[in-house]
């Protein structure tokens, strides 16, 4: 595995940087066998760690902290857009010589996961997506929802702007929050102010990789769990999906999945395939040499 240096995602595992258009990325390897990328947003390299190293066992596992989060640097302003993200990861994968792989990706990574297999099915065998919040799939137009969100981040700080999600969540009305003058940790304002309205109103579609062979499914048509409406509850229902993308439901409970010991029925996913991941044989890990960027 290639030399780095020790960081705070996991300890004792080698962390590498990428540079990156508009930023640095940080990102680990660990493992061997198929390689596997836990793709995150906001997810990063330390929430992904438990899952990461159960994975390794038999993967080769590939994380990173996405541009704006955990130990990344960012040049650049204004919106986190998938498209911009899963740059990034194809740029990770690019300079590594590895792929196709297969993408696993929670919330805001589920849907960079469907960008890149969309924008580049080279690098990409299949799609595990756990809990896509795309509200175009849903029945109701909640983009200005979604925009209240931010703009409740941006006129009162982290707690309104998480008060107003949890409220778009679970389809209540949200209490009055006292305006928050204190410092907002990077992460949450990366994700209320960038990540989330370019994320959620995505036009990502797992419909739209429907060419490839077709994916192994099983369950109710839906994106979400138990939960009320409008995202998770209505997720449920939503005839977004085509027949042939039914998701399955995974272990865990967690969104995202924090642990890996609870193997109870969980939140449900989306397993799909882009059409023309062909270009290389499947599954190929990293070469073993220096990591790219320092």
């Amino acid at each position: 595995m290639p030399g780095g240096d020790i960081g705070a995602g996991d300890p004792g595992v080698a962390v590498h940087r990428l540079n990156v258009p508009g930023g640095t990325v940080p990102y680990e390897l660990r493992g061997s066998g198929p390689l596997l990328v836990l793709v995150g947003a906001p997810v990063t390299r330390a929430g992904y760690a438990a899952l990461a190293g159960a994975l390794a066992t038999d993967h080769t596992v590939l994380t990173s902290d996405p541009r704006g989060f955990g130990d990344s640097e960012r040049l650049d302003h204004g919106d986190l857009t998938p498209a911009a993200l899963a740059g990034d990861v194809a740029a990770l994968l690019d300079a590594l010589g590895a792929g196709p792989a297969r993408l696993v990706g929670c919330s805001g990574g589920a849907i960079v996961a469907l960008t890149l297999a969309r924008a580049r099915p080279d690098l990409v065998t299949d799609v595990i997506a756990h809990e896509p919040p795309l509200v175009r799939l849903l029945p109701e137009d909640l983009r200005d929802d979604v925009e209240d969100v931010r703009a409740a981040f941006r006129a009162g700080g982290a707690a309104a702007g998480m008060v107003r999600l949890d409220a778009l969540v679970r389809g209540t009305d949200p209490p009055p929050v006292a305006p928050d003058t204190g410092e907002t940790d990077r992460d949450v304002a990366s994700f209320l102010g960038d990540l989330l309205v370019p994320a959620l109103t995505s036009d990502a579609d797992p419909g739209a990789l429907a060419g490839g062979p077709g994916p192994r499914r099983r369950g109710r048509r839906g994106l979400g769990g138990r939960a009320a409406p409008p995202l998770r509850g209505r997720a449920r229902r939503s005839d977004g999906l085509p027949a042939r993308h039914l998701p399955r439901r995974a272990p865990g409970r967690g969104h995202p999945p924090g642990g890996v010991r609870r193997r109870r029925p969980g939140r449900r996913a989306v397993i799909t395939r882009p059409a023309r991941a062909t270009a290389r044989p499947a599954g190929r890990a990293p070469a073993k040499r220096g990591a790219p960027g320092r």
